[in-house]
């Protein structure tokens, strides 16, 4: 997972490219693909330092005209908020400690609400909904400024939760949740989407329970929360997770899957997850990390096959000139065709 102000820098270059030549393109009245869901950005993990920034928010959430240092920047009119729940904490249970990568950077550790396994009652001891507050503040500043599509996403579950005590994720390769809290995971999503709901307001249009759950790089020593789901465990928990928003009351809400880093790695978790839990799934979330390979179209089709959404909902890269990010938007809207771009 990485973190970078995509939709910035693409306007600075569509505003720099204003006066180039000229060029004439058709549109295809009959073409259809889909609805358009709209532009957004993920909360984790600069919110958990400026989720208090009205200016900040103001830039990301509105398109009016917004005074910054000696300038003016025009506001992004974003409307796709990703909301991270969180993995770690810093409590004791029965002797034991969260384990902490030395190699940790600080601003991608996010409190999770779930403290302890004692008690599955949010209004008990072991659920703690003050911590993770400016994420919480960003994520209402954005509603408040118009931003109407919500989704809760996790990138390891509690660090109690696993194998280690180590949100950061186990051995390469190798999954990081304890067979027993494999259901644990799929409630502590629902409750936070239901908490959500019943007291900030907000209602998570789709929970996707994982980040990038087959990626190799999740290890103790990683610089952030991560965890690797097994394809057969990220179908249990899929299901598991339709039970317990359904048990909530929260049918509206779909499950997204699985926010694999890279298109083909995608297309190989949907050849394998089980076929009630690709009955169970709303949408397909995927990465932008292959950039300019990968077979964009044979995902759409996927999609389509399944009557699935699909969302491209990171991507990240270090090209400041902005051709990079052009490029790939422009490969996504012609082969990927997603509803969304994130």
């Amino acid at each position: 997972m990485h973190f970078f102000t995509i939709a910035a820098l693409a306007v600075s270059q569509l505003a720099a490219h204003t006066n180039a030549d000229e060029f004439s393109t058709s549109i295809d009245a009959k073409s259809n693909y889909g609805t358009w869901d709209g532009w957004g950005t993920s909360l984790a993990w600069w919110a958990r330092r400026f989720g208090d920034r009205d200016d900040i928010a103001d830039i990301f959430f509105t398109t009016n005209d917004v005074p910054w240092q000696d300038t003016t920047l025009p506001g992004l009119g974003l409307n796709i908020v990703r909301h991270n729940a969180g993995a770690s904490s810093f409590n004791t249970i029965e002797g034991k400690q969260m384990s902490v990568s030395r190699k940790m950077i600080l601003s991608r550790q996010i409190e999770g609400h779930w403290v302890d396994w004692y008690s599955e009652d949010p209004t008990s001891n072991s659920w703690n909904w003050d911590v993770d507050a400016n994420q919480r503040s960003m994520l209402l500043k954005a509603k408040a400024r118009g931003a109407n599509r919500f989704e809760l996403f996790s990138n390891s579950p509690m660090w109690w939760m696993t194998r280690n005590q180590n949100p950061s994720g186990y051995r390469r390769n190798k999954e990081n949740i304890q067979p027993w809290n494999i259901p644990k995971h799929a409630l502590y999503m629902a409750t936070i989407a239901k908490w959500a709901k019943d007291h900030w307001n907000i209602t998570f249009d789709s929970v996707d329970p994982f980040n990038e759950p087959s990626g190799s790089s999740w290890t103790s020593s990683g610089t952030q929360e991560g965890c690797r789901f097994y394809i057969p465990t990220q179908s249990t928990i899929i299901l598991a997770l339709r039970q317990e928003l359904d048990s909530r009351g929260l049918h509206d809400t779909i499950i997204a899957a699985s926010d694999e880093s890279k298109i083909d790695r995608a297309l190989n978790t949907l050849r394998w997850l089980s076929k009630d839990a690709l009955e169970t799934m709303g949408r397909i979330n995927v990465h932008g990390y292959q950039y300019n390979k990968g077979k964009r179209h044979v995902l759409r089709d996927v999609a389509r096959q399944r009557g699935h959404g699909l969302w491209n909902t990171e991507y990240g890269e270090n090209d400041a000139s902005g051709k990079g990010v052009l490029t790939n938007v422009f490969l996504d809207f012609r082969y990927l065709q997603a509803q969304a771009w994130v």
